[in-house]
């Protein structure tokens, strides 16, 4: 037919408005659990140098002996170790032009304002983790009923099993063998991918496995966040922003990090900020960007002190 169509702009379609909603939308954020569990012990500050060292008693050369009447009691000494967390500047800005600012139908500086702290605790959260995941004690899950250990990092055999009840309890039985002192005095700390604590959901759940919401008592007191379950002296935080969800043979199995207390320290020079530009070109160019200056490291390790408190699971 002849005459005025929508389909067609020049006949028509040019008279709609479209209207633009009110609601900015976000990309679905990764959860981010790792900060929440190291141990802030260098607020360092400005003008105090890039590096924050920290001693580390070890045990004593000896250990007692059974004395005689008129013996007198031994003498011993012990050594002192000493780490070092190196603190590094990390951050990333948006900039935007005055001539978007002026004619958007939103607030240019709000939406760059959330992206940028979601930018902040995605990437910080991944950097204190990658600190966990340099454990030099790795858990393999070889089979549902076997667990290969190695202490130099670097496994020898490709994870082939979901993180079963049987294999937790083998890796919660040698970090209790190693001495490695529990999380929070009762259990260790086990931040797993999705795949990985869904394993040892569907192996325990009739046979031990407690869901966080029939927590009583002292845990039900002290949650952490993105907390599961508990299971065994273990407590499970499932994770999406760092950890490889599909790991392991057929790419079915999924990474998980146990610690006991004392694993990560981190000192802080400037915390994290959000920080404007100065506005450049006469108003015409303006800015955000989150800045931080940060640091992360073990406080014990394998190699050097033989007190590793962090496991990898299904390691790289």
């Amino acid at each position: 037919m002849a005459g005025q169509v929508f389909g067609t702009n020049s006949l028509g379609g040019f008279y709609q408005n479209n209207e633009l909603s009110k609601q900015l939308r976000l990309v679905a954020q990764p959860s981010k659990r790792f900060r929440q569990f190291v141990q802030v012990k260098g607020a360092k500050g400005a003008r105090k140098g890039r590096h924050l060292l920290f001693d580390k008693n070890r045990d004593l050369s000896t250990h007692g002996a059974t004395l005689n009447e008129t013996s007198t009691i031994p003498e011993t000494n012990f050594t002192v170790g000493q780490g070092t967390l190196t603190l590094n500047e990390y951050g990333q800005a948006v900039p935007w032009t005055g001539f978007l600012a002026t004619l958007s139908e939103f607030d240019v500086e709000d939406a760059v304002m959330q992206n940028l702290k979601n930018s902040m605790v995605r990437y910080l959260d991944s950097q204190a983790g990658i600190i966990f995941t340099s454990a030099e004690l790795v858990a393999q899950c070889a089979s549902t009923a076997s667990v290969v250990f190695t202490t130099n990092g670097t496994a020898t055999t490709t994870a082939n099993s979901d993180l079963t009840g049987f294999n937790w309890r083998k890796i919660a039985d040698d970090m209790q063998a190693r001495n490695i002192p529990f999380y929070d005095g009762e259990s260790y700390i086990c931040i797993g991918t999705i795949k990985a604590i869904s394993g040892l959901f569907n192996d325990t759940a009739t046979s031990g496995f407690v869901d966080v919401k029939k927590y009583t008592g002292e845990f039900a007191g002290s949650l952490v966040r993105g907390e599961a379950g508990s299971y065994y002296q273990g407590r499970f935080v499932k994770e999406t922003n760092l950890l490889d969800n599909s790991i392991g043979s057929s790419a079915a199995f999924g990474q998980a990090i146990a610690f006991g207390a004392d694993a990560v320290m981190e000192g802080i020079a400037e915390p994290e900020q959000l920080r404007q530009k100065v506005p450049t070109d006469y108003g015409r160019s303006e800015g955000l960007a989150w800045y931080a200056m940060l640091g992360w490291a073990k406080i014990w390790d394998e190699t050097n002190d033989a007190d590793e408190r962090i496991v990898n699971i299904n390691a790289l």
